[in-house]
């Protein structure tokens, strides 16, 4: 499974992320997995001789956990960075080809790790799967739940709950939220329960087409379709189905039959319900035009590389990730034209190359198009 072959882990001395080890190390030796374990310290306006006691007294604490990671035969290795935790998990995954990040949380009030990340912040600024890890009395994989509204982020959350539920011989239950219909005028008069019934009916269809795409027949998985306000009813559906783990998309489609997953993930972690998994936050602001451009010229450094070292399936792994954050992006969108080609999808390659035309025509017109080498 390439989302789970280089982990990164964050540890500090909570015991949220010892439970986080825990799970680095159920996952490492699943899936044959490198472990990188990084440990930011606040060092503003500390005495290099404080600096100094605190790295070695993590350096003794990284040792404690390599020392258990390889005798159980998982290759790992550490690093220490000085600097604003947030900021700095950030970077690290940017600059680095890790499939995941791993950390525990250890305050549902806030949804914070010990080093005072927020979970909320990290699941929208990140460019790769976070793992959430919570602090309670679980420790198993039984049942997993995945939301689903037939977006692009819906369908990669699926697909790593189907691998997991595979090699963790879990439950998956996949669920669908139907958002009833109301009445905005007493003046319309039609039999809005039967409307209901009638569009939930037809979302019901939408929903086992969408599923045709992927390979269900080797794990057990249930489909649920629940109404209300999405949030809610996912909260409530973790609560009363005593689910272990929830993978669920951070960007979405909007509309009565949509979910947006953007707000809706946002509001369903901040509670905290269980361990779970979110897929490739997209948050671009004005505010954050720079970072964000820094990102994105990173990430394709490292997708052109794995293009160049003729490891095709996972560049475009990497630009697909990357066009769910920068939409229309040309660089982007002709990577994944060449990785495809590469690879002999000739009708994958074709899609993104009449996609690129469009994008090419929208922004710059017609005689834009023979500048660029398809």
């Amino acid at each position: 499974m390439v989302l789970l072959e280089n982990i990164l882990a964050v540890v500090d001395r909570s015991d949220s992320s010892k439970k986080a080890i825990d799970q680095t190390i159920l996952l490492a030796q699943v899936f044959k997995s490198k472990v990188t374990l990084i440990h930011v310290i606040q060092t503003d306006g500390l005495s290099e001789q404080t600096k100094k006691i605190i790295h070695d007294s993590v350096n003794a604490h990284l040792r404690e956990i390599v020392y258990e990671l390889t005798f159980k035969n998982i290759d790992v290795e550490t690093i220490i960075r000085e600097g604003i935790p947030y900021d700095t998990l950030i970077h690290e995954t940017q600059i680095s080809d890790y499939n995941v990040l791993i950390i525990g949380a250890s305050n549902k009030e806030k949804c914070q790790s010990k080093l005072g990340v927020s979970i909320e912040k990290l699941a929208r600024k990140i460019l790769i799967p976070l793992w959430v890890v919570k602090n309670d009395e679980s420790d198993t994989m039984k049942n997993i739940l995945c939301p689903v509204d037939f977006s692009d982020a819906s369908k990669r959350a699926l697909s790593n709950a189907i691998t997991l539920a595979k090699y963790f011989e879990s439950e998956l239950i996949i669920l669908n939220i139907y958002i009833p219909f109301e009445a905005y005028a007493t003046r319309i008069e039609y039999d809005l329960k039967k409307e209901n019934e009638d569009r939930k009916s037809k979302q019901k269809g939408e929903l086992i087409s969408f599923l045709k795409i992927f390979d269900l027949r080797e794990i057990n998985y249930s489909i649920k379709v629940e109404t209300g306000d999405p949030a809610n009813a996912i909260l409530r559906f973790i609560a009363s189905h005593r689910i272990d783990l929830l993978l669920i998309g951070t960007t979405g489609k909007t509309g009565l039959k949509r979910m947006l997953m953007g707000s809706v993930t946002e509001e369903v972690i901040r509670e905290l319900p269980c361990s779970f998994v979110t897929t490739c936050a997209k948050d671009i602001t004005n505010n954050d035009l720079e970072s964000n451009l820094a990102s994105l010229e990173s990430a394709l450094t490292i997708a052109k590389q794995l293009y160049e070292n003729k490891k095709y399936e996972k560049a475009i792994e990497k630009y697909r990730i990357l066009l769910t954050q920068h939409v229309d992006n040309i660089p982007v969108l002709m990577g994944l034209i060449k990785a495809y080609k590469a690879i002999g999808n000739d009708k994958e390659a074709h899609k993104y190359k009449q996609y690129t035309h469009e994008v090419i025509e929208r922004t710059w017109g017609v005689g834009y198009l023979n500048k660029f080498e398809f």
